[in-house]
């Protein structure tokens, strides 16, 4: 029973963590994605410290409290869905709810996946957080896609204008993305060119969360106290 209220308790506060972290936002591109600071840790702690079912679970949980904070005050659905071959407002709202809510945060639960496959926990909880955090890019991919795909050059457009008098104007990232935007535009069609501009959208805030949520992992694994208290329940 005490283990069990500690399983409880820790949890608790790795989901608390995680939402508080989402709205910590360390960058801020000019066409609106933007990248946390680690938020992610929380809950792939949970998927390896308690295993798969545990994280899975947890995700789920946090994926539900995440999406009714949001209404309450950061309003995900305000503003109008280009998703014409989506029928309705109620098909558009699931979209975001399964995709960017329930499932985004559920499959970082998989970050246990291999801790009883590979003998390392260093290498297992990396491996299986980067495999974690890829299903979650996948999520929002698929999301991005069906909600915005169809008309992709506007969207294309803005991320290209977006840079004009922003902190990142004239510098060779901006140049970069307005060059990559030009080349969707002018070389690609219909559902192929939706689909670079989704994987282009997402990959703007999901690469950077991947790569700092694996160094930081990294970084505490490597820290044996942080470690015993990651691997060890």
């Amino acid at each position: 029973m005490a283990k069990r209220r500690n399983i409880l308790l820790v949890t608790a506060v790795l989901i608390a963590a995680t939402l508080a972290l989402s709205y910590v936002r360390i960058f801020n591109w000019p066409f609106g994605a933007s990248v946390t600071l680690v938020s992610m840790i929380p809950l792939l702690i949970i998927g390896y410290k308690y295993g798969v079912k545990w994280g899975l679970f947890s995700g789920l949980m946090t994926g539900v409290i995440k999406l009714g904070l949001d209404i309450a005050f950061v309003h995900p659905f305000a503003g109008s869905y280009d998703a014409s071959h989506i029928a309705g407002a109620t098909a558009q709202a699931a979209v975001v709810i399964i995709l960017d809510y329930v499932i985004a945060y559920f499959v970082l639960g998989f970050s246990g996946l291999f801790r009883d496959r590979i003998n390392s926990d260093r290498f297992a909880m990396i491996l299986g957080s980067g495999f974690a955090v890829i299903l979650r890019h996948v999520a929002h991919f698929v999301s991005r896609f069906l909600l915005y795909g169809k008309n992709a050059k506007v969207y294309l457009l803005e991320i290209k204008n977006s840079f004009a008098g922003s902190f990142l104007e004239g510098s060779k990232l901006a140049d970069f993305m307005s060059s990559f935007s030009d080349t969707i535009i002018n070389s690609t069609t219909g559902n192929y060119r939706g689909e670079l501009y989704a994987f282009a959208y997402t990959t703007a805030y999901m690469l950077p969360e991947f790569v700092l949520t694996l160094v930081v992992l990294l970084v505490m694994m490597l820290i044996p106290p942080v470690e015993d208290h990651i691997v060890n329940e």
